[in-house]
């Protein structure tokens, strides 16, 4: 009897470790795809403003992405998304979008590399002679990105004060951007997300 409850607890603590790795990785997943499927929205959404001339309304939404609104001319015949519809997250939501009062500061869009659509330019935006800049980063992973286009606004004479992480997956990227010389936040990171690295 004793032998029969002893390989039981084993068979559950052996249950218990595969259905925690098991949905670790499911939730990984869905962090996977949001982050994803967030980097696609970013960049139609700014996409859509530099050929626009202003950011979809909180009306209009994200569906302003697919669906050309009723006072624009200049609209793509396919839209701002491969989809034709929005993408949900992973765990099949609805992204919220909420569009900010413009700050009457200037910003600039830093490409890793020039695209072949919209402008095509690698840096969209004017970028000052000098000043000072913030640097946000949706997605950090090692942080090679960031840390150039920190680099290219310095060597055009610009401090960079920070770089802020929309969310740091924990892959190094704290510990390159530091390194490189930069002060570094994050607001969120995977494991605030409930994602434990191993």
């Amino acid at each position: 009897m004793i032998e029969l409850m002893a390989v039981l607890i084993i068979m559950g603590l052996l249950f218990a470790v595969v259905a925690q790795n098991f949905m670790g990785r499911t939730e990984g997943a869905k962090v996977t795809t949001t982050e994803a499927s967030l980097k696609v929205l970013h960049t139609s959404v700014n996409m859509f403003k530099m050929d626009t001339g202003r950011y979809p309304t909180e009306d209009e939404g994200l569906l302003a992405l697919v669906e050309q609104p009723l006072d624009l001319e200049n609209y793509p015949l396919e839209g701002y998304l491969d989809l034709t519809e929005v993408p949900l997250d992973g765990w099949n939501r609805e992204f919220i979008y909420q569009e900010y009062p413009e700050s009457g500061k200037p910003f600039v869009i830093i490409r890793n590399a020039k695209k072949d659509y919209g402008t095509a330019n690698a840096i969209e935006g004017l970028v000052p002679d000098k000043g000072t800049a913030l640097l946000v980063e949706d997605i950090a992973t090692t942080g090679g990105q960031v840390i150039q286009a920190a680099r290219d606004l310095t060597a055009r004479g610009i401090t960079v004060e920070k770089i802020v992480a929309v969310l740091d997956r924990l892959e190094g990227a704290r510990q390159n951007v530091e390194s490189a010389g930069f002060d570094y936040e994050s607001l969120l990171t995977v494991e605030d997300l409930g994602i434990r690295k191993e």
